[in-house]
């Protein structure tokens, strides 16, 4: 089915008052440039695509384009199921902040625009632990340094 077809109908939904916004996932920056060109009533508000800090393939020129249209990038696998935990300056930064690898590979992404990280657990330490890379940011060398792992 066409991108602009299935806005349409997503824009259906909302006009029947079913949902208030309207978000996509894995869409490339192409399709989510045909998906905003194609929308009449409503902006398409989020982009749900795997972002972390072991895969960036985001970063080469959806993230920018997200920003600038405004479109919240949605990260899942933020972790990469604990991976993060295993990459040798992560872990450095982290003894730096007095956090976990986790907590500095989550802070990473949100400290971009428009980003917002959905880590997965079903664990309430896992969860504890996620919320401790809320409330601080990395200083913009760390920032650098993680940038180009």
């Amino acid at each position: 089915m066409p991108i602009s077809r299935q806005v349409r109908a997503l824009e259906a939904v909302a006009d029947q008052g079913l949902t208030r916004y309207i978000g996509v996932s894995n869409f490339t920056r192409e399709e989510l440039e045909e998906a905003i060109n194609s929308t009449s009533k409503y902006d398409i508000v989020v982009n749900q695509v795997k972002y972390s800090m072991l895969d960036k393939e985001v970063e080469a020129d959806l993230l920018k384009y997200c920003i600038e249209s405004r479109v919240t990038i949605q990260a899942c696998t933020p972790i990469e199921k604990g991976r993060v935990n295993d990459v040798k300056v992560i872990r450095e930064l982290a003894r730096k902040y007095g956090r976990t690898p986790v907590q500095v590979a989550l802070n990473y992404l949100i400290s971009r625009p428009y980003v917002a990280a959905i880590p997965k657990s079903e664990r309430k330490e896992r969860i504890e632990e996620f919320k401790g890379a809320l409330g601080w940011r990395l200083d913009p060398q760390d920032i650098n340094v993680l940038e180009k792992l």
